[in-house]
């Protein structure tokens, strides 16, 4: 198997500009150790954003987009059920979250939802450091994490993944518009399973449960952003499928290939006792 060298095709020579509100350009700069350009701006809700790259051996390429405005997200409820645990990294608990969407109507909004189950623990990391009793042991907090969740809710459906990619089913997408909600204040069930807290491992030693919560981020994505994600999903499943409809990967990148999108969001941690 080849692996792309990307530090070895990484064009360092690159004049990158970028302009924000039809404001006076800027340059950014290259990252040797990120292997990418980069600048000192922070993106704000409703800000036009243009790049584009000149190099005297390419043609230029452009595109631009437009930073959309968080939306609102709210918890309506949360309740642990019993099911019986499919693995050994989570518990016997769904966790049955009701969550409300409210959509601004008279215009095109695109949505991801994320929702995390995460319970912290402890581990012993033996330090470098000799005390007076041998060497030292530091408790790092670390955290375990289940991002999948599932819902029946037609809002996640989609007629054209009809095959499932990896942990999701078939017409499963967490990327969403919308059409089913413009203009609502939209309420809808998700379930999760808890995540495993205590942990054991292979020599016995156990790490301690730590507050377990829930993490739940509702992306508002640009038109680009949406199409272009949602063209990878139906790549993904199509790839090497011979019966498969050819596919094609969205770009917006004028004279090239790729995505320039942007996205705000709105977060909720919940903690679960």
């Amino acid at each position: 198997m080849k692996f792309f060298n990307m530090k070895k095709h990484a064009i360092q020579d690159v004049k990158v500009l970028f302009q924000v509100n039809n404001g006076s350009s800027q340059i950014m700069y290259y990252d040797s150790l990120l292997m990418k350009y980069r600048c000192d701006y922070v993106p704000r809700e409703g800000d036009k954003v243009n790049i584009w790259c000149e190099n005297q051996n390419y043609e230029i390429i452009s595109a631009e987009t437009l930073v959309p405005q968080k939306q609102k997200i709210e918890v309506l409820n949360v309740e642990k059920i019993y099911s019986e645990s499919p693995d050994c990294e989570c518990t016997d608990t769904i966790i049955r979250i009701d969550l409300n969407i409210t959509d601004p109507g008279n215009e095109k909004n695109y949505y991801r939802l994320k929702i995390r189950s995460a319970s912290g623990f402890y581990e012993d990391l033996v330090s470098d450091n000799k005390t007076s009793n041998g060497y030292q042991v530091i408790y790092k907090n670390r955290y375990r994490i289940n991002d999948y969740y599932t819902s029946t809710d037609p809002l996640f459906y989609d007629e054209y993944l009809y095959k499932g990619d990896g942990v999701w089913p078939a017409h499963f997408s967490t990327i969403f518009d919308d059409r089913l909600i413009d203009g609502k204040s939209y309420s809808f069930t998700v379930e999760i399973r808890e995540v495993l807290g205590n942990y054991m491992d292979s020599a016995g030693n156990t790490y301690q449960h730590n507050n377990p919560y829930l993490y739940i981020e509702l992306v508002s994505i640009t038109e680009d952003m949406y199409k272009y994600m949602k063209s990878m999903m139906k790549y993904r499943i199509s790839e090497g499928d011979p019966y498969a409809e050819l596919s094609k990967v969205y770009t917006n990148i004028e004279g090239g290939f790729g995505i320039l999108g942007a996205s705000s969001s709105t977060d909720i941690y919940f903690p679960l006792f």
